[in-house]
């Protein structure tokens, strides 16, 4: 009898490989670039630092230690050239071929660049500090815990997110208004399907987050772009032409808003619910970052969401405003991948029968974490808190650049406008501002290209720590400073790291 890979079926026809459309997206396709070069970088670092630990104050170390330190360091592309540098500087030509002595303060000194090699990954929406206690302690608590699920999501979490939504927005709702997602992108984009029909209009506003897109496309609508410009604003009167020419069936409103951190004010709300309702258009609110306000509460003690004018009990308004909101950015629990979904009864209905037949249910250990998680508000408060912190030191430390910005009110974002870099210097693109900036400081920011707004960046505050706040913004301060200092007679130059 043959071996099992030495047998092979007789084939017919023309086989089994089909040609495929490879589908790209763009936004997705430059974060996982970027996310790449930061995980490539930090392994070449951690590499020189194992090959440092093998070299002696004042003994001839081997060449070879030399070389392969030498090779790491351009693995970090041009971050690691000034370590090259001073090792050229230090020892001359011959550091490559021939055993050499190093002092301790060269050796120290040598340390010293080689930690500097860093890209402060702002690219992401994520957290540089690990969830919040409470939503730790409930994953700790629970992970043993096992069995499906329903697929409308565990009624512990629902009842909770009822009594939490009680008292922050004063909200009357069931457990049949809930319905538990795998997180917040995978609500948007079920919620939005079960709302319109093909070929129907969805209002989104720009700048965008680059997924809206993906949303209305995959449901069959016809996207209808709504601009709030930056600095951001809201207009009443904007919006009714909108909503008297575009006649979308639903708008996806995103409060507090990414990138910008704008957030609707109580007039906003009641004027955008007014003119809903006047229009028949439905509400599906991206609520993402609904607990990372840096405002203060309303006179009710309520947070400032469109929640508190929700009304799931009056049959004309019940269906106005579907809401989602993740635990990911107010828990420090990005990746974990919960979320949910507040609607009239029959939406919701509709929502999870759907939802069934693609996922089945959220991972159960990680619906009673969000349990644990909902009770402790003050957690939320606290994350804030930590939050305002790096927002102020960012825009204080940026203060007298050529970076233009507005102070965000929410979201862990700052959206900076650099047409006057592009203007005064030889970069012509937000994307090419980017690519430079991270090649030259290591911070890694988003072109606001993808957001439909092509003089901007975004840089996420949340993914960097305290002390990688201070360290990068001196630095990105030093080489603005510098392009400025250089133009019109220095074209900058350098090597891109992707």
């Amino acid at each position: 009898m043959p071996s099992p890979r030495s047998w092979k079926p007789k084939i017919s026809g023309r086989g089994f490989q089909e040609d495929y459309d490879v589908v790209k997206n763009p936004f997705y396709d430059y974060i996982d670039e970027v996310t790449e070069v930061v995980a490539k970088t930090r392994n070449s670092q951690e590499k020189c630092l194992v090959i440092l630990k093998q070299l002696s104050p004042n003994d001839n170390t081997d060449s070879s230690l030399f070389q392969a330190l030498v090779s790491q360091l351009m693995d970090c592309g041009p971050l690691g050239r000034s370590a090259i540098s001073f090792l050229e500087e230090s020892f001359g030509k011959c550091w490559s071929s021939e055993p050499q002595p190093i002092c301790i303060t060269h050796l120290q000194r040598l340390k010293e660049l080689v930690m500097d090699i860093k890209i402060y990954p702002g690219h992401l929406g994520d957290y540089a500090d690990g969830p919040t206690p409470s939503l730790e302690r409930g994953m700790v608590a629970h992970a043993k815990e096992s069995g499906y699920a329903s697929t409308k999501g565990l009624m512990e979490l629902k009842q909770q997110v009822c009594l939490t939504y009680k008292q922050l927005f004063g909200l009357n709702i069931s457990h049949n208004n809930v319905w538990v997602s795998p997180g917040e992108s995978f609500a948007m984009w079920l919620g939005l399907q079960s709302m319109i029909k093909p070929g129907q209009k969805v209002g989104y506003l720009r700048p965008l987050y680059p997924k809206n897109l993906d949303w209305i496309k995959d449901a069959g609508g016809i996207a209808a772009p709504f601009d709030i410009g930056y600095p951001a604003k809201f207009d009443k009167m904007s919006l009714r032409v909108y909503f008297e020419s575009e006649q979308p069936a639903v708008m996806i409103w995103t409060d507090p808003h990414n990138p910008t951190g704008f957030c609707l004010s109580d007039e906003d709300q009641r004027d955008l619910l007014s003119l809903s309702a006047e229009f028949g258009v439905r509400i599906l609110v991206d609520a993402a970052y609904e607990f990372v306000r840096y405002g203060n509460r309303d006179e009710y003690g309520q947070i400032p969401s469109m929640l508190r004018y929700a009304d799931y009990c009056d049959s004309k308004l019940a269906g106005q405003i579907v809401h989602a909101m993740t635990l990911g950015k107010g828990w420090r629990g990005n990746g974990y991948r919960i979320a949910v979904i507040v609607g009239e009864e029959g939406l919701i209905q509709n929502i999870s029968s759907k939802s069934g037949s693609i996922i089945g249910s959220v991972a159960t250990p990680m619906q009673y974490a969000a349990v644990e998680a909902l009770k402790c508000l003050d957690d939320t408060f606290c994350n804030t808190e930590l939050l305002r912190q790096k927002r102020d030191i960012i825009a204080k430390k940026l203060q007298n650049t050529h970076l233009e910005f507005e102070l965000p009110i929410a979201t862990f974002y700052y959206f900076f406008c650099v047409s006057k870099v592009l203007t005064f210097t030889h970069m012509e693109t937000s994307d090419e501002f980017c690519k430079v900036c991270m090649t030259e400081t290591g911070i890694a920011m988003i072109p606001g290209s993808f957001y439909g707004f092509n003089t901007g960046v975004r840089l996420s505050f949340a993914a960097l720590t305290m002390e990688d706040i201070n360290n990068s913004m001196k630095k990105l301060r030093k080489w603005l400073d510098r392009l400025m200092d250089d133009w019109p007679t220095t074209k900058s130059k350098s090597t891109a790291l992707f």
